[in-house]
Order: structure tokens, then C-alpha cells, then sequence
């Protein structure tokens, strides 16, 4: 099979998306998971920190980075707000070069390992 493109009928399709769709999202949160870790958070830090706390950001633009996470998703995983908001923090941060610099880097090799 190739991406893009499956033979079957069309129930089978639509399953075969909605099995995909539900591994991306078992990944999302895998790598949420370890980036928690990996910065030392965990799901109390997520309901009592700002909706944009730098950490937050950090992590939404990781997984907007390197994954197919919706705004949505990461909206409701890191209690962020609005799908709009998670967007423009993650487009401030990538403007001011936050994805260039050193904890952005660390954080990403040790998520994505």
C-alpha cells in the first residue's frame, strides 16, 4: 500500500482512516508524554501554570513541529486556551528563533529518541 491511496471498498477506507487517525494520535501523546518528562511537568503542572507558560510553548511548537498535532489537540492536552492562541504563541516563538536555540534543540533530541 502506498500513502495517499487504498484498494477496498469505501466502509474500508473509512475505517483504514480512522485506524490511522487514532495511531497519530497515540503518538501525540506518547511524545507529549516524554516531553513532560523530559522538562519536568507533569498534568498538575498543566492545569496550574499560565496558558502560556514558556514550557507550553515550547512544547506546542515541538509537537507542531514534528508531528501532525492539531491546534485542538494541543489546545486540550496542554490547557492552552484557544486553537487561535496555540497558534499565534507558536508562530511568536519560531519568529523570535526559539526553535534555534539550545533548550529547544535538547528538548527535541531528547523527545525524539
Amino acid at each position: 500500500m502506498c500513502r495517499g491511496w487504498a484498494l477496498g471498498t469505501k466502509d474500508f477506507k473509512k475505517a483504514l482512516l480512522e485506524e490511522v487517525e487514532d495511531d497519530n494520535e497515540l503518538r501525540w501523546e506518547m511524545l507529549l508524554e516524554k516531553g513532560l518528562s523530559a522538562i519536568g511537568k507533569d498534568t498538575k503542572s498543566i492545569s496550574e501554570d499560565l496558558k502560556s507558560a514558556d514550557w507550553k510553548v515550547t512544547l506546542a511548537c515541538l509537537l507542531k513541529l514534528k508531528t501532525s498535532a492539531t491546534n485542538v489537540w494541543i489546545t486540550q492536552q496542554l490547557n492552552m486556551g484557544t486553537p487561535d492562541a496555540v497558534s499565534r504563541y507558536v508562530s511568536e516563538f519560531r519568529t523570535s528563533g526559539g526553535d534555534q536555540k539550545m533548550p529547544f534543540k535538547e528538548l527535541t533530541t531528547k523527545v525524539m529518541t
